[in-house]
């Protein structure tokens, strides 16, 4: 990880939700701060939540979503982009760290502490959704650990008896959570299975998660040398709601798409099918878009690679 210098130059975003107390390293920020561009509080009858990973400060968070952001606009047709806006939350959690000078070379080393970081994050994530009255459809993307702390999201959420928020979709990027977590009897097993729809894209490239992660993982007492979802792709199979898909070549962060190159923009594209970010283009009033697309996938789901 760079040290933090300022801002991502030209990063914009609709919403914020920040959790972190300072762009760089320290503790969960409790509340969600709560950003809108414009300075006033919108209706989403749509959320789609991004979350980064491990070892991003805000500046290389700010970077990942605003690459997603190009990457994905450059998908749609004209004018569509503003709907997609509409849509997004950016997610900012602290699990990174802030030593100095030489120091931020091994900012890695506080990965087992970043697990407890990722599950505080998740409480102050769930009770900013919790507060909301008017989203009708909660959907996810997640990167690295950002993946943990969207499926403590869930399982937090599904946990509380008055959530009833539709899980439309999530898709996790690389994921860095250990495959045994959402397996049957798993502390994330009912997170997993409560989206209507959960994509999987993994890297058999990934050195991040063949290497650190399992050390990082054992370290931390949350397993023994395991393998990450992230790394291989084994998830339980869920024909029609779970749909698991290898970027062939691609590095830990070839997911957002502001790298320049095939793996970033494959994982792009297979972000933007799951997503059913063109159906954007068409007219379809706001609240009933993911219901739609959820409907349609779904008639469709038999021309996909389910569980691959």
């Amino acid at each position: 990880m760079a040290r933090y210098v300022g801002d991502f130059q030209g990063y914009t975003a609709n919403l914020m939700l920040d959790m972190r107390q300072q762009p760089e390293g320290g503790d969960v920020r409790r509340p969600c701060g709560v950003v809108w561009s414009n300075g006033i509080g919108q209706t989403q009858r749509d959320l789609l939540v991004l979350v980064h990973g491990f070892n991003n400060n805000r500046f290389e968070a700010q970077q990942a979503y605003a690459g997603f952001r190009s990457r994905q606009k450059g998908l749609l047709d004209p004018g569509a982009g503003e709907r997609l806006e509409s849509v997004l939350g950016d997610a900012f959690w602290p699990g990174d760290a802030s030593f100095a000078g030489p120091l931020d070379i091994v900012d890695f080393l506080i990965y087992p502490a970043t697990i407890e970081t990722a599950q505080q994050a998740a409480a102050v994530l769930s009770a900013y959704i919790l507060g909301l009255r008017d989203v009708l459809n909660l959907s996810f993307i997640g990167h690295s650990m950002g993946c943990r702390v969207i499926l403590e999201t869930i399982r937090l959420l599904v946990d509380t008896a008055d959530f009833k928020t539709p899980i439309r979709k999530v898709s996790l990027l690389a994921a860095a959570v250990p495959t045994f977590a959402v397996l049957p009897g798993g502390r994330l097993a009912a997170a997993f299975q409560a989206p209507a729809q959960v994509q999987v894209l993994h890297s058999k490239a990934d050195l991040v998660l063949a290497g650190a992660f399992p050390i990082g993982q054992t370290v931390a007492g949350d397993g023994f040398l395991p393998s990450a979802i992230g790394r291989h792709g084994d998830v339980p199979a869920s024909p029609g709601r779970v749909e698991v898909r290898p970027v062939d070549g691609a590095g830990h962060s070839d997911y957002w798409g502001w790298r320049d190159n095939r793996p970033s923009a494959a994982a792009a594209g297979l972000i933007h099918d799951f997503m059913s970010f063109g159906e954007y283009k068409r007219t379809v009033a706001p609240g009933r878009m993911m219901e739609r697309v959820v409907q349609e996938e779904r008639a469709e789901i038999g021309g996909r690679r389910i569980g691959d």
